[in-house]
């Protein structure tokens, strides 16, 4: 049997107030959200307990995490993220755990905001590049301009007033920014928890590779390696100790045989579905990045169980990762590290997801990298 699900990305709002150009919801093909609703309704809230609820009866799932996602989550409004985080924390049991999360662009944070957060306990992490140039290369709102200082106050207000609920910080990668630049400002924003995210490219759509004036050597065709291995180089000296970055532990974590972290670069089942605001259950939200309905199961939490997604083809491939990679990824030296890359980033329009990640070479190299380093006694 595949592995029951128990972590579900509900798109609480399908619109957005900024439109950052790399977005996989709104700017990379696919236009499904133009149909949704805007709104999660509580009616549509609890059809997806019941689910959960029937889903736990079979499979005693322990846990269950609801991460607040959009489009924007906070377009919602206080009253309604009030009602439906009371909605989804009325199944918690001595027996089975709720974790409310939310991503968030921190753009509309405000007191009202900040007592929901903490009065229901919901994690919170923030979107942000860099530094307002970088920051404003990609993150603007739907008049072009910029999010950054809205950005800067929103993560204030819950530092000041919620600061142990901030889950960390997601940070986009454009190769063409200084890495050391984006790092010590990302270390001086007081957050522990970082991630530096490849952006959403695939074999239709391939990453652009510049020359760039932060890389010496300028060998374009491992620069997102390079990337990320200035700011390795850097923290493992001691540089901006302060903070966690979830893409190197999790590699580390995997070539000393620990597991990993999250699904991205991940060998363990997959039990994560997204729940969109009409109810319907879809991949993970980021396969919108390949192309028009990529993400659709054809399935809907209004007429169908959790335990028929689990036999949905999408699924059974994402469970059962490694019988689904290629065979040059199966003949890999760093397989252990990386198990293909992000699910996303193997697409091409002929071969679907039967690839190696867009971002292979980058990926080996850093990871080979990487690699003497811990040999070295890290």
């Amino acid at each position: 049997m595949n592995h029951p699900i128990n972590e579900f990305v509900v798109k609480v709002a399908s619109r957005c107030n900024l439109d950052c150009d790399y977005c996989y919801e709104y700017n990379t093909g696919d236009s499904t959200w133009k149909l949704m609703p805007k709104y999660f309704s509580t009616n549509t809230a609890e059809k997806l307990i019941t689910r959960i609820k029937e889903h736990n009866n079979i499979h005693d799932l322990g846990e269950v995490i609801i991460s607040f996602h959009g489009g924007e989550p906070l377009l919602l409004g206080p009253k309604r993220l009030s009602e439906l985080s009371n909605i989804f924390r009325s199944i918690e049991t001595d027996n089975l755990e709720i974790s409310l999360t939310m991503q968030t662009n921190g753009t509309l944070m405000n007191n009202s905001f900040i007592n929901i957060i903490k009065d229901m306990e919901i994690y919170t992490a923030i979107s942000i590049d860099g530094p307002k140039n970088i920051n404003d290369l990609h993150r603007m709102d739907h008049n072009g301009k910029s999010t950054f200082d809205l950005t800067l106050n929103g993560l204030e207000l819950i530092k000041q007033n919620a600061p142990d609920l901030i889950t960390g910080i997601l940070s986009v990668i454009d190769v063409n920014s200084d890495p050391l630049e984006v790092f010590d400002f990302i270390g001086g924003l007081g957050i522990r928890d970082v991630d530096f995210l490849l952006p959403l490219y695939n074999w239709s759509n391939l990453p652009p590779r510049p020359f760039v004036k932060w890389d010496d050597g300028n060998n374009k065709n491992i620069i997102y390696g390079k990337w990320y291995i200035k700011i390795w180089n850097e923290w493992i000296k001691g540089r901006n100790t302060n903070i966690r970055i979830r893409f190197f532990d999790n590699i580390i974590r995997q070539l000393c045989n620990k597991g990993g972290l999250y699904e991205v670069m991940n060998s363990d089942p997959v039990s994560l579905v997204t729940i969109a605001t009409n109810g319907d259950i879809e991949g993970v939200d980021t396969l919108k990045s390949t192309g028009e309905g990529v993400q659709k199961l054809g399935v809907n939490i209004f007429e169908n169980s959790l335990d028929e997604v689990l036999n949905n083809h999408h699924i059974v491939a994402r469970q059962n990762s490694t019988n689904s990679l290629c065979e040059k990824c199966n003949t890999c030296l760093n397989l252990s590290a990386c198990w293909g890359g992000y699910f996303p980033h193997r697409f091409d329009n002929e071969a679907s997801f039967n690839n190696p990640s867009v971002y292979c070479d980058d990926l080996y190299w850093l990871i080979d990298e990487m690699k003497k380093t811990i040999l070295n006694g890290l």
